[in-house]
């Protein structure tokens, strides 16, 4: 309440007041506390001065092994495939990716897709756009269209801690390589965890265009295993 943000907001007057409403809430009542990822979580229970019975994560979704793998290489004669996948906003890291997409010195070195399913998304012209939309019908729509592209890379690079992000697991479905950062929240904590063969968490955005143009990147891809994972929700 006693944010910036709080400050200059049309409802910032009464958001004390709401405050305390939700905290007399939760200490009259045995409250569990669900949070999407275990990321997630801990932030909340840092940042909040909420009364609990029990705070648990239980992500949204989690990936299973295909019985029967894709596992495919790049040899050094194929150009690099590049995505980014959702929503084409600022706090997505799409800002982040179009500049990686148009720096000059590395723009004919790689492939760069775009996967969405905005029809009217604004890109530069050496971005290969390709539409994917997630219905009840098709809940693998997303998955499919990365492996059909023949995607090796996906930049996920949220600027805000990511509570889950589908995107991620979609990616990492599609046997994805992830690059991301180190503030993405679950995003991050992720790729930590999955290690060298998923991804890499760079420091900022000079770490990631340093990668592409040193070549630094085909470290990372060039004869690496690639694998396929069901996407199973919860």
């Amino acid at each position: 309440p006693t944010s910036g943000a709080c400050r200059i907001c049309s409802y910032g007057s009464s958001r004390e007041l709401h405050v305390r409403r939700i905290e007399s809430l939760f200490s009259g009542l045995k409250t569990t506390i669900l949070a999407p990822s275990s990321s997630a979580l801990r932030r909340f229970l840092k940042m909040s001065t909420m009364q609990w019975h029990k705070a648990i994560a239980l992500p949204l979704a989690e990936l299973k092994k295909n019985e029967n793998p894709l596992i495919r290489s790049k040899n050094l004669e194929q150009k690099i495939r590049v995505m980014f996948i959702g929503i084409c906003s600022y706090h997505k890291g799409w800002n982040t990716f179009q500049k990686l997409a148009t720096n000059p010195t590395i723009m004919d070195k790689y492939e760069f897709f775009l996967l969405t399913s905005d029809v009217e998304a604004p890109v530069s012209g050496n971005i290969t756009v390709r539409h994917a939309r997630v219905t009840r019908e098709d809940r693998e729509s997303m998955i499919n269209a990365i492996i059909d592209s023949r995607v090796d890379v996906i930049i996920n690079w949220s600027l805000w801690p990511e509570t889950f992000n589908y995107a991620l697991y979609e990616a990492v479905a599609a046997g994805a390589f992830i690059l991301t950062n180190s503030d993405a929240g679950n995003v991050t904590e992720f790729v930590h965890k999955a290690g060298a063969n998923v991804g890499h968490v760079l420091k900022n955005e000079s770490e990631l265009q340093q990668i592409f143009e040193s070549n630094e990147i085909h470290n990372y891809i060039i004869n690496r295993e690639k694998l396929l994972f069901k996407l199973s929700h919860n």
